[in-house]
C-alpha cells in the first residue's frame, strides 16, 4: 500500500510518531497494535486512512493512541467536518415544526 501524504490522510498519527526519538518510534509502532488488540495490518490501515473515508478509528482506540503519543484526539484528526451547532442552524429554535415541514 502506498503511503498517503499528510494533507491526504485522515489522521496525523504518522507525524506524531515521527516526533518521537527513532528508537521510541520503532518500539511504539510495534507495541501500539498489541496494546490496542489489533493486528499490525489494521494499524497500518488506520494510520493511512484517506480524508473523507467512511472508516474511522474507534473512539476508545483513538483516545488510547493519543494518550500514548502525548497528543489530544483533536491533534491527531486531520479531517474534521464543518458542523454547525444545532441552535445556529435553526434561526428560530421555537419554530422546529415548520423547519421540518410539520404543523404544530
Amino acid at each position: 500500500m502506498k503511503a498517503l501524504s499528510q494533507d491526504r490522510r485522515k489522521y496525523l498519527i504518522i507525524e506524531a510518531l515521527r516526533e518521537l526519538p527513532v528508537e521510541v518510534d520503532t518500539h511504539t509502532q510495534m507495541a501500539l497494535p498489541m496494546e490496542l488488540g489489533i493486528s499490525q495490518a489494521t494499524f497500518r490501515k488506520w494510520i493511512n486512512l484517506p480524508k473523507g473515508s467512511n472508516t474511522d478509528i474507534p473512539g476508545v482506540k483513538l483516545v488510547h493512541i493519543a494518550k500514548r503519543l502525548g497528543k489530544t484526539v483533536e491533534q491527531l484528526c486531520n479531517d474534521v467536518p464543518n458542523i454547525k451547532p444545532f441552535m445556529k442552524v435553526l434561526k428560530d429554535p421555537h419554530d422546529i415544526a415548520s423547519r421540518f415541514n410539520m404543523s404544530r
